[in-house]
């Protein structure tokens, strides 16, 4: 029987100074949000004591108020434009390229879990999966995100049209059983405080609830590798030790002094290497023993080494090595 052939889709990489500014544009609306609403929670609150300044204050207070509880849907008419521009436009920036190892794996009828990792400052290499990049063969996809992204005002919004969700055991299961293949990264930020030149950091080994939900869906799970993502900023680590640790997992991020191109929250233009291993198949079991669910985790994570391992050199990144914790 002939081995499968991968697919590797490469996006186009920046050609002209429009392209350029398309690209930086798009990266600053996927990320420029936070940094926004970070500014505003130490200016506001001295505006709001400045008597000329005051009544500005409470308009943007009433505006981020309202954008934080407005509805807002997924590939709606102004959503799936908006999508399309920022993520055809960005997995153009770095550029990303996309190798999935046998495309003919996948199912549009069933619904899979794609494990996506290491997460780093921003696994922004994960938006080449989405729907509205174009680059990915499964269509019907969403991503779980935290709640630093799922509740922030302006970024919400960006993020729910990219096609993000909140990040929960009933969303999880809800989106698998319609059909909706899901993207998580269950490493999470823990994995950022760990970070360092020469070396990949996965936190894996104690992670399986994204495994249980998969079984008791029945859906695949896809191990996926972002190589790369820990070159896109430059940064240093603003504390150490337990407390800092703590407030980086409460606060669903880990403070750094960070920069990108033009010293800014932009990425540098590091070349991204996506590879999408091939799903493993699940029993389906409402209630699965810790037994199952082990078996089902060491398939994931002996096979996440061995994507590393097969891929690292064409990335990029034949020093490099991988730890899982």
């Amino acid at each position: 029987m002939a081995a499968e052939k991968p697919q590797i889709i490469q996006a186009e990489p920046v050609k002209t100074l429009i392209d350029r500014l398309r690209s930086d544009l798009a990266t600053l609306l996927i990320l420029g949000p936070a940094q926004l609403n970070f500014v505003l929670i130490f200016v506001l609150p001295i505006a709001l004591i400045i008597p000329f300044t005051f009544p500005v204050a409470i308009l943007v207070v009433a505006f981020l108020v309202i954008v934080m509880f407005i509805d807002v849907q997924y590939n709606s008419t102004v959503g799936k434009r908006v999508s399309q521009f920022i993520l055809q436009n960005a997995i153009r920036h770095f550029p990303i390229k996309l190798v999935i190892e046998d495309p003919d794996a996948f199912d549009e009828k069933r619904s899979y879990v794609f494990a996506g990792e290491p997460h780093t400052i921003f696994p922004l290499g994960i938006i080449s999966l989405l729907e509205n990049s174009n680059m990915f063969c499964v269509k019907n996809i969403r991503i779980l995100v935290g709640s630093t992204v799922s509740r922030s005002p302006i970024m919400r919004q960006i993020w729910t049209w990219m096609g993000a969700d909140s990040v929960s055991r009933e969303v999880f299961r809800k989106l698998l059983n319609r059909g909706t293949s899901v993207i998580v990264i269950p490493g999470g930020v823990q994995e950022c405080l760990h970070m360092r030149p020469g070396c990949e950091v996965a936190f894996l080994k104690k992670r399986f609830g994204f495994v249980r939900i998969a079984i008791q869906e029945g859906s695949p799970v896809v191990p996926t590798f972002i190589f790369n993502q820990t070159k896109i900023y430059s940064y240093i680590k603003l504390g150490y030790g337990e407390w800092y640790n703590k407030f980086s997992r409460k606060v669903g991020l880990a403070p750094l002094w960070m920069w990108g191109s033009y010293l800014s929250i932009i990425p540098h233009r590091t070349p991204l290497y996506i590879a999408v291993g091939k799903p493993i198949e699940v029993k389906k079991i409402e209630n699965p023993s810790h037994e199952e669910i082990a078996e089902v985790h060491a398939k994931y994570l002996k096979a996440f080494e061995e994507l590393f391992e097969k891929h690292k050199e064409a990335s990029g990144n034949k020093n490099t090595i991988l730890e899982i914790y």
